[in-house]
């Protein structure tokens, strides 16, 4: 999956680095990051790219697709899901991104 910047992407720096100036230049593989992006007509569009410190959680949003219970697909990440439920949210089961894909560290 390809998401684009651009001159209105804001790029923010929350981890212990708080760096004041933060871009992609920045980027370390490993980093813990929040991606939000929209669909300009010609692809996805960063409109906030986000790093943190690291967490252990992941969360994926965007519309569900290839549904076929208990999998389904997000963005090209297909989730397998468990009956598991916590009192905030339900429980992904196993996570398995496409053999095509890099598996993402986070998107928070």
């Amino acid at each position: 999956m390809t998401v684009r910047t651009n001159a209105l992407t804001r790029f923010e720096d929350h981890s212990d680095a708080d760096l004041p100036r933060f871009s992609l230049a920045d980027l370390r593989a490993g980093d813990y990051v929040e991606l939000s992006a929209y669909d300009d007509g010609g692809g996805l569009l960063a409109s906030l790219l986000e790093r943190d410190d690291a967490d252990d959680r992941l969360e994926v949003e965007g519309p569900a697709s290839a549904v076929a219970a208990p999998e389904f697909t997000i963005a090209g990440i297909r989730i397998t899901t468990t009956t598991r439920l916590s009192s905030e949210t339900t429980t992904v089961g196993r996570f398995r991104p496409p053999p095509s894909s890099p598996r993402p560290r986070v998107a928070r």
